[in-house]
């Protein structure tokens, strides 16, 4: 077999376990996609004692452009398979794999599926979780967060050209994956210079840190971007806590947000005064990939800003204002507030959605005085918080009440609500529950 240049060797992508070592496993994973609806995922796996039928393997799916999927498997024998221990130089069977890290060679076939294709590089690669002191363990590598892939699958018995991007990492560990693993999400986004990348490996009975990377023109923007369950990555600014998100037109977005790092921390009295009292305290901010984060003026007075909606145009901005319990709708020009117009409502309003014609406007809250509000939110965690729905009209600026309780059917202190056919659907942040009430027992009930 022919040996790849030494540009192109790349040991962090050579063979990492013992063949056949007793509960390892270990496989090369390659996808790609085009603008026609191709798309491919390719699989390099050794072989293990307990996977895979003890022997290594290849597979190949394919979406063909009218959305069929086909997919294909081979194993075999132990004398067909080689893996380099110095860099990534692979054989199964016929199938042969080795570059890296700027250029990978592929080819590939079980038989009727076949690919023979060019992986360019273009991104810096990336390490995330490696926990191999001791079994069992999974250890995860990025050698290619995005790259450009060229060259042909063979399918229907006939080669199809191919051109488009894809993605390339290395698995590796110990232990009987099936039994450890809970849940595994993965994913990856590439948008104009913008690459995304994260991992959701969930070990039972252990808290495993979820992994996110980003990166811009090929460099990651931070180091190494980890967090659990009960912490957040943003790329927002960090001083700020961050409330809701309106999306009105490709690559333009809307946030709103308190100033306070946190905004139910019971020791901030200052941020607790300015509530109760209505002052001012929160921000919207309009992002664009083009000028980044940049604060609406001329909305200084609001208090604690939440929902967020934005005409297509994005010449209009709607926001519940949470502290001061009213719609705020604004009229903007070039990041500036040129009107602000107020509908004071009967509640603080959390979440608002677009009805379903998209010419009204949901608004869900909870329906308390601030004080007692932020009492029952900080130190009463059984408290069942009265909620209310509004509709509200956005040309008028008018509201009629739809819903107003305390408790529904066991639920309470509501946040949001949508409306689906001829239902609301709302959602709690205090009981892991949805209300779901029938428009015609609404009217029947008015």
């Amino acid at each position: 077999m022919n040996t790849p240049n030494k540009e192109h060797l790349s040991k962090n992508d050579a063979v990492r376990i013992p063949l056949n070592k007793e509960s390892s496993y270990e496989w090369w994973y390659f996808d790609g996609q085009s603008d026609d609806g191709t798309a491919f995922q390719l699989h390099f796996q050794c072989p293990a004692k307990s996977y895979i039928n003890s022997k290594a393997c290849v597979q190949i799916r394919i979406r063909k452009p009218n959305g069929m999927i086909i997919s294909e498997e081979l194993f075999v024998d132990d004398g067909d398979f080689y893996a380099d221990e110095n860099s990534c130089n692979v054989k199964i069977g016929k199938s042969t794999l080795h570059g890296g890290p700027s250029t990978y060679e592929i080819y590939i076939t079980t038989g009727s599926l076949s690919a023979k294709l060019t992986y360019e590089n273009h991104c810096q690669s990336l390490s995330g979780p490696d926990s191999s002191d001791s079994p069992p363990y999974l250890s995860w590598f990025v050698e290619i967060p995005y790259g450009k892939v060229t060259g042909s699958l063979i399918y229907d018995n006939k080669e199809h050209d191919f051109k488009g991007n894809g993605y390339h990492d290395h698995n590796w560990g110990e232990g009987d994956l099936g039994q450890v693993m809970e849940e595994w999400y993965w994913g990856r986004v590439s948008i104009n210079d913008y690459t995304i990348v994260f991992a959701n490996l969930r070990p039972k009975n252990t808290n495993f840190p979820v992994f996110l990377f980003l990166l811009k023109n090929g460099k990651l923007i931070e180091e190494h971007l980890s967090f659990s369950k009960d912490a957040t990555v943003s790329v927002t600014p960090s001083e700020l806590y961050k409330n809701s998100a309106g999306k009105y037109q490709p690559g333009v977005l809307q946030v709103s947000w308190e100033k306070a790092t946190n905004i139910w921390n019971k020791h901030d009295e200052e941020k607790r005064n300015k509530l109760i009292n209505n002052k001012p305290g929160g921000e919207i901010l309009k992002w664009s990939q083009k000028e980044g984060w940049r604060k609406i003026e001329g909305i200084d007075f609001i208090s604690a800003p939440n929902g967020i909606l934005s005409s297509n145009n994005g010449e209009t901005i709607y926001s519940a204002i949470w502290g001061g319990g009213y719609i705020l709708k604004i009229k903007c020009q070039d990041n500036i507030a040129t009107s602000t117009k107020k509908l004071q409502l009967e509640f603080h309003p959390d979440n608002i959605k677009w009805s379903k014609n998209k010419d009204n406007i949901v608004v869900c809250g909870q329906k308390m005085p601030m004080k007692d509000l932020l009492t029952a939110i900080e130190l009463l965690p059984d408290y069942e918080i009265p909620f209310q729905v509004d509709i509200v009209d956005t040309s008028l600026l008018t509201k009629k009440t739809i819903i107003s309780d305390k408790i529904y059917n066991s639920f309470c202190s509501a946040t949001g609500a949508i409306e689906i056919n001829n239902e609301y659907w709302l959602t709690s942040f205090r009981c892991k529950k949805i209300a779901i009430y029938k428009k015609d027992d609404l009217n029947n009930s008015n």
